[in-house]
């Protein structure tokens, strides 16, 4: 048997919300990485009166937020194979001329065969992009502006409110990375202003007294990437788009890209399948309610 995910929309509350061309921009981006070993892969597309459907394979053992609450702190190497398919992954996004924007834990998806895949592409936004400046011409845009994501996940670029590009990407990966280690996030607080300081202050080098105490206490090299990657956008690893400077880093000494690229390397012990342990369970799958559709067809262009 094989299994596969399937996400539902229902049309009419995606139009009430201005979402149609954000869902169809979300299937286009997902088709240019399907190729990748680490990105969700789709399958195919469908709409019928009400809904729109995006089939894609399953993460049969669930995600990595999943995996750290069972083990509190990932172990070093562990960590380290998790990290150079999220490495991947977001180097496959950005080839692809977008940038995913809500890079943690929950959209890092672990599958069956060890490998953890990047999914949930509903924030990405391609970049560059053009935009029209109403007299029949085009300008190209090479910055984003709109704040999105998960707060203490955010590159400090979002919070500056200045435009920010595909480097925000890598900062969130140095925060996953971050947490698997450590079992916490380097810049979290009660208090939503609090974090985005702490955040602020880490890209100009003052880093929270607890993430301090957590690098002094680690590998070095290890300590050093993620210096490298929760830091000001100047100097930050892959920052200009040379992947080299991730995978050739200190912290991957000794690791065996060839091998794990041709999935010969062993994985860490992969968690319980989610899938094959499951119970059928169709409560609330059937609405015996739904808003019919009367809106125009033409806001899902492009999708099927």
């Amino acid at each position: 048997r094989s299994f596969f995910a399937m996400k539902t929309m229902d049309k009419s509350s995606v139009v009430k919300n201005a979402l149609a061309r954000k869902v169809v921009t979300e299937k286009h981006l997902l088709e240019r990485v399907a190729q990748s070993p680490f990105c969700l892969r789709l399958h195919a597309t469908y709409m019928d009166e009400n809904f729109i459907y995006i089939l894609t394979e399953v993460a049969e053992c669930g995600d990595l937020m999943e995996h750290m609450i069972n083990l509190n702190i990932i172990p070093y190497i562990n960590a380290r194979y998790y990290t150079a398919c999220l490495c991947l992954g977001i180097a496959h996004c950005h080839q692809a001329k977008f940038v995913h924007r809500d890079v943690k834990p929950e959209n890092c998806l672990v599958f069956a065969n060890g490998r953890v895949k990047l999914g949930d592409f509903g924030l990405s936004k391609e970049l560059p992009y053009s935009v029209d400046l109403g007299d029949g011409t085009r300008s190209v845009c090479t910055l984003a502006f709109t704040m999105c994501g998960t707060p203490e996940f955010l590159a400090p670029e979002f919070i500056f409110s200045r435009g920010y590009d595909q480097r925000v990407d890598w900062w969130a990966f140095g925060c996953v990375l971050y947490e698997m280690l450590f079992a916490a996030s380097p810049f979290v607080t009660n208090d939503l202003k609090t974090t985005f300081t702490r955040i602020c202050d880490a890209a100009s080098g003052k880093l929270p007294s607890n993430m301090k105490d957590d690098l002094s206490q680690t590998d070095e090299s290890a300590a050093s990437f993620l210096k490298g990657l929760i830091c000001n956008k100047e100097t930050r690893l892959a920052g200009s788009g040379n992947l080299g400077e991730i995978t050739e880093h200190q912290y991957f000494d000794n690791f065996r890209w060839d091998q794990f690229r041709a999935e010969t390397m062993k994985p860490p012990p992969v968690p319980p399948n989610k899938v094959l342990e499951a119970k059928p369970d169709f409560a609330g799958f059937f609405q015996n309610e739904i808003s019919p559709f009367e809106g125009d067809n033409s806001e899902f262009a492009g999708f099927i």
